[in-house]
């Protein structure tokens, strides 16, 4: 039995041996009939694959090329936007100190001197009437001093401490300047007005003649404002016929702009 066993795997190892044989001549002929067919079916397609193979250097190329100038470009606007911030802020700067210089340019009325002063809080429920700035009795202010800016009159010292001062601005409801007409020099009074509302002028004459565009002046009656100081503009003239005192509606000059910088007209000791 055993040698009969032994015998069955010698021909299974010989039968295999010639099975593995045949194969690797098979591969070997296959390979030699298949190759040229394959050459022969790839070479119109490798024909005209071969300008594209030739090109991806040059395509490599200007891929790099395009992802400089890409960053380049991020790279470019990002100093430009810096650079705009950069102007922005020297505008501020420049307008800052363009209205600072027109404060100090601003004419002085004869017998007055002129004293800085930088708003520094504003209440909210006061906003239309009051403001507070840096300058008090101990920097030479004192009651009912006349605050100005560039544009005209801002409004009167009404409360003080010794490095403070409450302003009374011209748009408080209860606010009254005795003012005159530029042209005639008719005398009046200023009533006060909200912000962006055109003030009246009260107590004019019978028949005062007063024109759009002409301005309202401070008169200087009563010892507090200077005289010829610029309140505002008339904006509008209703004369009723029935009625000799024309209605006048005034643009106060001191509030076209925001109130930061101011000066107050302290008198020459």
């Amino acid at each position: 039995m055993i040698r009969r066993s032994s015998r069955r795997f010698s021909n299974f190892g010989l039968l295999g041996g010639i099975l593995t044989l045949l194969l690797l001549l098979s591969l070997i002929w296959l390979r030699s009939a298949w190759v040229p067919l394959v050459q022969d079916f790839s070479s119109p397609l490798l024909s005209k694959l071969q300008p594209l193979m030739e090109t991806l250097p040059a395509l490599k190329t200007e891929w790099q090329l395009y992802r400089q100038t890409a960053l380049n470009q991020k790279a470019v606007l990002s100093e430009l936007a810096q650079l705009r911030k950069q102007q922005q802020a020297m505008e501020i700067v420049a307008a800052e100190n363009q209205r600072l210089r027109s404060l100090l340019n601003l004419p002085t009325p004869k017998g007055y001197l002129k004293i800085g002063a930088e708003v520094i809080a504003r209440s909210p429920n006061q906003w239309t009437s009051r403001l507070q700035i840096n300058k008090g009795f101990e920097d030479g202010l004192s009651i009912n001093r006349i605050v100005l800016n560039q544009e005209g009159v801002v409004g009167k010292i009404s409360e003080l401490s010794a490095r403070t001062a409450m302003v009374e601005l011209l748009t408080d409801q209860n606010s009254a300047v005795a003012c005159i007409t530029e042209k005639d020099r008719r005398p009046a009074i200023l009533n006060g007005a909200f912000p962006g509302e055109p003030a009246k002028l009260k107590y004019l004459e019978n028949y005062t003649k007063v024109v759009p565009g002409e301005k309202i002046l401070t008169s200087g009656l009563g010892g507090n404002f200077p005289p010829d100081l610029l309140l505002g503009t008339v904006t509008e003239v209703k004369q009723d016929p029935g009625h000799p005192v024309p209605e006048v509606f005034v643009k106060l000059s001191a509030f076209n702009q925001a109130l930061q910088y101011l000066v107050v007209l302290v008198p020459e000791p």
